[in-house]
Order: C-alpha cells, then sequence, then structure tokens
C-alpha cells in the first residue's frame, strides 16, 4: 500500500537516526515524530477510501508496471555484469592458450635436445670432460637446463589446470545468462499484462469522466492530496535536516535539468480551464529516459500518488523539495541519499496519463517555485 510503504520507509530513516543519539530529549522528539506519522497515515488512509475503485486499479496496474521495470532493469544490469565476466573469461582463456602452446613448443625443443644428447647426460659429461674448470661450467648448464625443463612441465600443469577451471566458469556464466533471459522473458510477460490492464482501466477512468463532468473536481481533489502530502512530510522531517556543502537556494541559477525533453506543460499556465495554475512543469520525454536528482537531497517519497503516480520528492534542506512525477519505474527508496545527476527514475505516463512525460516541482514550505529561475540551460516550449 501506498501509506504503509510511506511510513514504513520513514520509520526505517528515524530509526536509524535515532540509533546514534543518546540523550533522552531526542529520543522523545523520535517517539512524538512517530505519533505524528501514524496521524499521518490514518490520515492519508482515510482519504484513499473516498478515492474511486478506478482510481485504486489505476493505482495497482502501475504500480505493478513501475515493479517490472525494475525487475527489468536489475536483470539487464546482471546479464551486463555477466557478458563482463565472460568477456573476461574468454581474454584469459585466448592468453592461456597462447602461453600454454608456446610452453608446448619450448618443451618439445628441450626434448629434442635432451634425445639428441641421449640417454645418460650427465655420465657423458663426466666421461668426455678433460677440463675440471670447463667440466664444471657444463654441469651448472645442465641443471640450470633441467630446473627449466621442470618449470616449464609446471607451468604447462598449471595453465592446463587453469584452463580446465575457465571452461567450467564459462559454462556456469552461460547458464546462468540463459537463466537470466528466461526470467527477462517472464518479466516482460508480466509488464504486457500488467500494460493491458492499465489500458482497460484508462478506459474505464475516461468514461467516468465524461460521464460525470467532474475533470476539475478530480484535478482540484489531486491538488490537494499533493499539498497535504508535501506539508506533512515538511513536517515530519523538521528535526532530520538535510547538509550539504551548499544550501539549495545558494545554487539558483546553476542547475541542469532532470532530463532533456520539451516543454509541454510551463510554471503558471492556467489548467483545468482556469480554475488552477501549473505549479510545476511537464516535460515530455521518450518512455524509459533516465529522471536524475537536480541536487544533493535524501528521498523523502517514492511511491505512487493519485494524479501523479509513480512520484519521487527528495528533500533539500530549508524547506526545499522537488518533485518527479509520472514515472514508469523508480529506483529509489525512502531514507536513500542522491546527489547531482543521480538517477532516481525514469519517465513513463503514470496517474492516467496518455503521453510519456515529466511533471517537475521546486517547492519551499507550501509555496511552488518557478523552476526555470533553478537551471543554468532552458526548455523549449511545445
Amino acid at each position: 500500500m501506498t501509506i504503509r510503504m510511506l511510513i514504513s520507509g520513514i520509520a526505517l530513516m528515524l530509526a536509524a537516526a535515532g540509533s546514534n543519539a543518546l540523550q533522552d530529549d531526542t529520543e522523545a522528539e523520535l517517539e512524538a515524530l512517530r505519533g505524528r506519522m501514524e496521524e499521518l497515515r490514518r490520515s492519508l488512509e482515510a482519504d484513499e477510501q473516498k478515492r474511486s475503485s478506478v482510481q485504486s486499479e489505476l493505482r495497482q496496474a502501475e504500480s505493478e508496471i513501475g515493479a517490472r521495470m525494475a525487475e527489468l532493469r536489475r536483470l539487464r544490469g546482471q546479464q551486463q555484469e555477466a557478458d563482463r565476466r565472460l568477456s573476461a573469461l574468454a581474454e584469459e582463456r585466448n592468453a592461456l592458450e597462447g602461453r600454454i602452446g608456446a610452453e608446448r613448443r619450448s618443451l618439445a625443443a628441450q626434448v629434442r635436445a635432451a634425445y639428441v644428447a641421449g640417454r645418460h647426460e650427465r655420465l657423458k659429461l663426466l666421461l668426455n670432460q678433460q677440463d675440471p674448470a670447463s667440466l664444471g661450467r657444463m654441469m651448472v648448464y645442465y641443471d640450470y637446463f633441467n630446473r627449466m625443463r621442470r618449470r616449464t612441465i609446471e607451468n604447462v600443469s598449471a595453465d592446463l589446470a587453469r584452463l580446465t577451471a575457465i571452461a567450467a566458469e564459462q559454462e556456469a556464466e552461460a547458464a546462468g545468462l540463459r537463466a537470466l533471459e528466461r526470467r527477462k522473458t517472464e518479466e516482460i510477460e508480466r509488464l504486457d499484462d500488467a500494460r493491458a490492464r492499465r489500458a482497460e482501466v484508462l478506459a474505464s477512468l475516461d468514461d467516468g469522466i465524461r460521464g460525470k463532468g467532474d475533470e476539475i473536481a478530480r484535478m482540484e481533489a489531486q491538488a490537494a492530496t499533493l499539498e497535504k502530502l508535501v506539508e506533512e512530510l515538511r513536517e515530519a522531517l523538521r528535526n532530520f535536516p538535510v547538509e550539504s556543502d551548499r544550501p539549495f537556494d545558494q545554487v539558483k541559477g546553476q542547475l541542469s535539468w532532470p532530463l532533456n525533453g520539451r516543454l509541454l506543460k510551463d510554471f503558471g499556465q492556467p489548467r483545468a480551464h482556469g480554475r488552477l495554475k501549473w505549479d510545476g512543469v511537464l516535460v515530455g520525454a521518450e518512455q524509459g529516459t533516465q529522471v536524475h536528482a537536480v541536487y544533493h537531497g535524501r528521498v523523502a517519497y517514492a511511491d505512487w500518488l493519485t494524479g501523479l503516480g509513480l512520484l519521487v520528492i527528495i528533500e533539500h534542506g530549508d524547506g526545499y523539495m522537488t518533485l518527479y512525477g509520472h514515472n514508469e519505474s523508480v529506483f529509489r527508496s525512502v531514507g536513500e541519499w542522491v546527489g547531482p545527476g543521480d538517477a532516481i527514475a525514469t519517465v513513463g505516463n503514470s496517474g492516467g496519463q496518455t503521453q510519456s512525460a515529466l511533471y517537475f516541482e521546486i517547492r519551499k514550505g507550501k509555496d511552488p517555485q518557478n523552476p526555470h529561475r533553478w537551471f543554468s540551460g532552458e526548455l523549449k516550449l511545445q
């Protein structure tokens, strides 16, 4: 459930902070905060019960799509790592086979030389040499070549053993890759099923909106839900400030946008027939495009929310938060720390959207900020 995951994530974050606190007043603050989060849970669950069953179905379908996409991303990462290991093993195998060939040729040459010299090499040296000094040098040379022959044989044996081990490792990696491919195929089938269910739910949702003529009321309710969530998160995290080298308000005009795309809706533009305004921007981009955090911060929310679908909220300190909505999948969980440029999600159309786009917003407390003032570049309005 959305609210349970939110509460449990924040509870884990607070527990980690509390484990390092030894003073009684800090423990008391944590207990009070846990009580506040329980109130938030009950309040938001009551709001959820007022939503239509169609919205609940949409949340389930889009959350499943996000989970399937996250799992596919993880499997692709495992495949890439397995491919790298296989490539490294192949290179090592080629190098070993080349070395074994050279050592075998060297050993064959030594064997041929020994055969030409005859079976009793040391005895012949003793009987054929008249000069003691020359005999001593020849015996040293003989011992040297004998040791070299032994080392060559040992090297060949060791390389052959390693070659056998590499072959076993390659087979194990190949088997693992085949298993990953099967799991990927299964995840893609589940993803297709979830997308089909989402399409059905969207059709029902559109019919309901047209039938009731309540699009404006729906958008107002969604805006109110977001307002409440942001305010409650801000209050809940007040005693656990975010620290970075430079406060968020000092990087105004220096940030990079969370992705490159085309500006579909701009801050301050009217929506809902003029009854509401856009509190952020809607940036169109290809589905699956990575979304990046704009600055240092801590993930305060990473789940589905009515109207914004899969949503990530990052707290940057001093009351500032950035919001990233309509994602296809989310990479981060509540309590994780992120830095500028870190991938946090992928662009999607969750929240009942018909086109792939990112909703991005900056807030200080309750007040939405014009995002254009925070970035060094500009997006083109479509």
